[in-house]
């Protein structure tokens, strides 16, 4: 899977480049391994990393992916535009993971990672 490293504030976090793409529980298994394989506590994802069955609820792959990163003490945030958060059931579940300390769902790089920081988490 395509991705690079980079040490941020002495963490370190994995991104996703625009060759990886999350469309199965067994991509999420594999985005789980990389992270442990480096040691990276920290995950970068952007919309185009992720299929359109992570917005769509019925298919329980977000649910799933979130559950393998959490249960690895993996905190991970998502660049994702507005049309994507905007739409449907995944509005809802936005504003409830984003509630929370695990995952984040943002509009720009710059608010996941300043969002991060102010938690302490990167």
């Amino acid at each position: 899977m395509d991705h690079r490293v980079v040490n941020r504030a002495g963490q370190t976090c994995v991104e996703l480049t625009s060759g990886a793409f999350l469309a199965c529980e067994g991509d999420a298994v594999e985005i789980t391994g990389l992270c442990n394989g480096v040691g990276a506590n920290f995950l970068m994802l952007r919309d185009g990393n992720l299929s359109s069955d992570f917005f769509d609820l019925k298919t329980g792959l977000a649910g799933a992916a979130l559950l393998k990163w959490s249960n690895c003490h993996i905190r991970a945030a998502a660049v994702v535009s507005l049309e994507w958060i905007g739409a449907g059931r995944f509005h809802e579940f936005a504003l409830e993971i984003n509630r929370g300390r695990q995952f984040y769902l943002n509009e720009d790089i710059e608010s996941a990672e300043k969002r991060l920081h102010k938690l302490d988490i990167l």
